[in-house]
């Protein structure tokens, strides 16, 4: 069934919001949504982390901790979903707060801080 033009603006409205293209807008779906978008964009910071200094032990350990805690985050965000709503706001502040550290981390690495 073909999406009306309301619909398109609707999901490019959420899409920016997230910090996503529209085109990956299915993948960030749920109550979690927004947390998975989050944890997709640090991936793809900390991406950027490993090629600033490839060979420098120390960012090799850096992005192996912070690889491993985004694991852990995505699969709490997973988890999260099945639970009763007080439970899961609860989680997911958790886990958002767990990302606003990982995020300062991540642009004092990159230098933007």
């Amino acid at each position: 069934m073909p999406r009306s033009p309301r619909g398109g603006v609707v999901d490019q409205r959420k899409a920016d919001r997230l910090g996503i293209p529209l085109s990956q807008i299915g993948q960030f779906s749920g109550a979690g949504g927004a947390l998975s978008a989050r944890i997709a964009g640090a991936e793809q910071s900390l991406s950027k982390v490993a090629e600033k200094k490839p060979k420098d032990a120390e960012t090799k350990q850096f992005v192996a901790a912070i690889n491993d805690r985004l694991t852990d985050l995505s699969a709490a965000v997973t988890a999260a979903e099945n639970m009763p709503v007080s439970r899961r706001r609860a989680a997911h502040a958790a886990i958002s707060d767990q990302l606003d550290g990982i995020d300062a981390d991540l642009m004092a690495r990159l230098g933007v801080v």
